[in-house]
């Protein structure tokens, strides 16, 4: 089928990206652990039954949700390396289109990790799991909502868990140019990281952690976006070096910055 080509293409290209860079840095000890973490995730794509789900005679409501797994841990071992993600990984190989670029209302939440987001985040748009009557149930997803709102200076970003962050939460923002940077949580109870270009570019100064909540305000112009720009955001949950869960699943929700 086109969609396994596709799939075996991408993991080819990976691991000559990878068998490129262990051959240059053979003698750095410190880039082969690098190596090691990047060939980890190729091990965890080449596993299982990704292929299965990529087989025209084998359906279900969660081909969407295995196609962004598989392509995750292909991108893992390129961000483990420094190297760009290439946008024929981020790119869905099954049926995902996404959807039009939604403009939200304009409002300033109060930054306090309120386990009731009713009041500062009336306003917000929410993005849920997709429902399923599959054999992955919404009920075990680690990523209850995705809240998001903007003004003049900042987006904001609510998470909702129904788990504690173990390894990683990270999320992930593209622009009208590309990859804007991701914002990664390593652990509970750690401050969020800002990370452009494969390097940690700072701290999130603004944010709030209690519970299973997080909430954080991204200065626009750090992100290099400005109004009428068209933001994509998606939040990714890790556990064990792999991608359990993402919100949305396939796609990046896209989000347009009006001119306030």
């Amino acid at each position: 089928d086109p969609e396994h080509t596709r799939a075996w293409a991408l993991l080819r290209e990976a691991r000559a990206m990878v068998q490129d860079r262990e051959e240059a840095w053979e003698r750095n000890h410190e880039r082969q652990q690098a190596i090691q973490r990047a060939r980890h995730h190729l091990h965890v794509a080449e596993a299982s039954d990704w292929f299965w789900w990529y087989s025209r005679r084998n359906t279900s409501d969660q081909d969407a949700l295995f196609d962004a797994l598989f392509r995750e841990n292909v991108a893992a071992a390129y961000r483990a390396l420094g190297v760009p993600v290439p946008r024929a990984v981020e790119t869905p190989i099954v049926g995902a289109v996404a959807p039009p670029p939604l403009r939200a209302p304009v409002f300033t939440p109060a930054l306090t990790a309120d386990p009731d987001p009713s009041h500062s985040w009336a306003m917000a748009v929410v993005l849920r799991p997709r429902t399923s009557v599959g054999t992955m149930q919404v009920a075990q997803t680690p990523i209850q909502a995705v809240r998001l709102g903007y003004d003049r200076d900042h987006l904001y970003i609510r998470v909702e868990l129904g788990t504690a962050i173990v390894d990683d939460l990270v999320i992930s923002l593209t622009g009208p140019v590309g990859a804007l940077g991701e914002v990664v949580i390593q652990g509970p109870n750690r401050q969020p990281m800002l990370w452009r270009y494969a390097h940690a570019v700072g701290e999130v100064e603004q944010y709030a952690m209690r519970g299973h909540v997080v909430e954080m305000a991204l200065p626009l112009r750090r992100l290099d976006l400005y109004p009428g720009d068209t933001v994509g955001i998606r939040v990714g949950f890790f556990r064990d070096g792999c991608l359990r869960d993402a919100v949305p699943p396939d796609t990046p929700f896209s989000l347009t910055l009006s001119d306030v």
